[in-house]
């Protein structure tokens, strides 16, 4: 990521440290999954007028009242939202089976990590909570669509904490 390509001022280019933690995170899990679909934001058919059937992936930064015992100009620490959407057949089955190969690819990537330019890598991760089939969208973040999912989508979602190490710039 370049962000002096994204018309700011030259003292907020200068200023930042840290990038958003979903840029990252949809770039590692996009790199250990490329034949899944991973998003910021719910896909919505505009067309169809439908939310996206899935599979696919959510990925949200949580709000966290965590203590940093490190210095944060370099360590950025987040709660994130792993949310798995797949439907019908099956698809209870599936949205498990991709949980677990999410989790156990991020202890993996913390063994051997990666660096993604302009974004950082991966220092630690732990998870908070594991992935449980969620029957609406009542533990959802972001925009709420619906109060039930639509007909034959499942939705699984785990909580991740997880480390950071800053990008380099420059």
């Amino acid at each position: 990521m370049d962000i002096s390509s994204l018309n700011l001022p030259a003292s907020v280019i200068a200023a930042v440290e840290l990038t958003p933690v979903e840029d990252f995170m949809l770039a590692l899990l996009r790199d250990l999954h490329p034949d899944l679909l991973f998003f910021s934001l719910i896909p919505f058919d505009q067309a169809e007028g439908v939310l996206a059937t899935g599979p696919f992936v959510l990925v949200r930064r949580e709000p966290s009242m965590s203590s940093m015992n490190f210095d944060e100009r370099f360590i950025d620490l987040a709660n994130v939202s792993i949310q798995v959407f797949v439907k019908d057949p099956e698809a209870d089955l599936k949205g498990a089976l991709i949980s677990e190969a999410i989790r156990s690819s991020l202890h993996k990537e913390v063994r051997r990590p990666k660096y993604y330019p302009g974004l950082g890598s991966l220092s630690s991760v732990r998870r908070a909570e594991e992935a449980v089939r969620k029957t609406d969208w009542a533990s959802g973040t972001g925009p709420v669509q619906f109060a039930d999912l639509p007909t034959g989508l499942v939705r699984y979602e785990a909580v991740y904490s997880v480390q950071i190490r800053r990008p380099l710039w420059g």
